[in-house]
């Protein structure tokens, strides 16, 4: 399995196969993924902090760019034997994903809190957890392809 997992991650790391793949399987042909607004990204996803040290590794994940802002991360997972807990899996990189992107936004908020950004929260809940309503988290998708 690992040389025919590898070859199929090696296949779809071009950004057409890639695109095609999604436009097929999900968007029933329509070009809504196009290879030129795509970019291929880190699959490894982690958490570390006092509680806890996680990694997970996702086969090809590729973030859609439009008009220069990040709109989705998409995220294939190739599949050879049939996994019944895969939802799990999934469910756990994609929160991993959140987790970092929600980690990067506090960063920056906490940037501009030293830098003395004024009125930078809104209220208690935004100044405590230092994100705020405008702080928005992109969304991820994966998709599973069987190949079994």
């Amino acid at each position: 399995m690992g040389k025919e997992d590898i070859n199929l991650k090696n296949y779809f790391s071009d950004a057409g196969r890639y695109a095609d793949l999604w436009n097929g399987g999900v968007f029933e042909g329509k070009q809504i993924v196009k290879p030129d607004e795509l970019q291929e990204v880190n699959p490894s996803v982690f958490k570390a902090d006092n509680h806890a040290v996680m990694e997970r590794s996702r086969d090809v994940v590729m973030k859609q760019n439009l008009k220069g802002h990040r709109f989705i991360l998409l995220a294939v997972e190739n599949q050879k034997i049939i996994d019944y807990s895969m939802p799990v899996r999934i469910m756990l990189q994609e929160a991993l994903t959140y987790d970092q992107q929600r980690k990067e936004i506090v960063r920056e908020n906490k940037r501009a809190e030293n830098d003395g950004v004024q009125e930078l929260y809104k209220n208690a809940g935004e100044l405590l957890y230092k994100f705020r309503r405008k702080d928005k988290l992109q969304p991820v998708v994966t998709l599973v392809a069987y190949w079994g």
